[in-house]
């Protein structure tokens, strides 16, 4: 787990000189390293659970392009992901190049929009790496393109821009299908609610996260192409992976986060059905990362320093228990210097 701790050992140098306010064009250039790091990393990392299903689809789409009826692995990926492969494809035949094209487009869209949605933007790419970045963007690639497309689309949704703000999401769609539940973003967002308002709406939502929790009602439904997909995973529903009420730290997490109330209310009233609630709550949460760092706001400009150092605490125990033996994020493995 070494290579993890040495990352973060430097993002955290850099998210400590974030905090005394150097000149932008120095966090810009310190931005463009982490870009490069962070980059190489994921897409030169292998040996994970799905890395070998997206290395078969690349092979599939190598030899069959973009007929659906004859890809088998690569027939459950979405069209924009098969393209990007199919096109990296026709360059080269190293599945590796791949993984690097689809990491630069993740980590590039995600540092953008830190570097334009937030004052602290390299802290947020600190904890970006501590959790995102290992859990969803080194891992679940598709997801993690998706996701970072709807991070770039909200500066559409400030603008009131709806037409460049469903095309942004409509690419974020072609490489995960899960994301087009964020369309519904566009609204929530304008919608004058008061705290009250909200505060109704996540209780109803903890009743129904206690009482009737919605994954029982999918094994219900008649199966059927996207519906199938689903249906295949009912297995989960009220099984021990199910993601929990008051046990599942993201909840408590999120309940003291207002902007990611959409995303709390998701996983309450999914809490029995895990792949449904965490693959939507990805993408309803990709403003995480932006909101702690705004707490620094809370502070004299003297005393931001000490307050980033409990960041920095805060995002190292993340890690350790993202990394920990027995976690999600497994040993690392760089396709350069492993014997495959």
């Amino acid at each position: 787990m070494t290579p993890y701790f040495v990352i973060f050992t430097l993002l955290a140098v850099f998210a400590l000189i974030d905090a005394f306010d150097p000149p932008r064009r120095q966090k810009l250039f310190i931005l463009l390293f982490c870009f490069v790091v962070l980059a190489l990393f994921a897409g030169l990392r292998m040996g994970d659970r799905d890395y070998y299903n997206y290395v078969d689809g690349f092979r599939e789409v190598e030899r069959w392009g973009m007929n659906y009826s004859k890809l088998d692995m690569a027939s459950y990926f979405e069209p924009g992901y098969n393209f990007t492969a199919w096109v990296t494809a026709s360059l080269t035949h190293s599945p590796a190049a791949l993984f690097l094209v689809v990491a630069s487009i993740a980590v590039g869209l995600n540092l953008s929009s830190f570097k334009d949605y937030s004052r602290y933007f390299l802290i947020a790419v600190m904890l970006y790496f501590v959790h995102t970045f290992l859990l969803r963007d080194a891992m679940q690639i598709r997801a993690g393109v998706a996701a970072a497309v709807c991070l770039y689309s909200l500066r559409h949704v400030g603008s009131r821009s709806l037409a460049k703000f469903l095309i942004t999401v409509a690419i974020a769609v072609s490489f995960h299908l899960a994301s087009l539940f964020f369309v519904v973003v566009y609204w929530l967002y304008n919608m004058d609610w008061g705290r009250r308002v909200w505060i109704w709406i996540v209780a109803v939502c903890l009743a129904v996260a206690f009482v009737a929790p919605l994954g029982h009602l999918l094994t219900l439904l008649p199966g059927g192409g996207v519906m199938q997909r689903l249906l295949n995973y009912t297995w989960m529903v009220g099984s021990e992976e199910s993601v929990g009420v008051l046990a599942n730290p993201t909840i408590l997490k999120q309940l003291f986060f207002v902007p990611l109330i959409v995303s709390l209310c998701w996983l309450l009233i999914w809490n029995d059905f895990p792949i449904v609630a965490g693959r939507i709550a990805t993408f309803f949460s990709v403003t995480e990362v932006l909101v702690v760092p705004s707490f620094l706001y809370l502070f004299t400009p003297a005393s931001r320093p000490v307050a980033a150092l409990g960041i920095v605490a805060f995002a190292f125990t993340v890690l350790y228990l993202n990394v920990r033996p027995g976690a999600n994020v497994l040993e690392y493995q760089n396709v350069l210097f492993t014997n495959n």
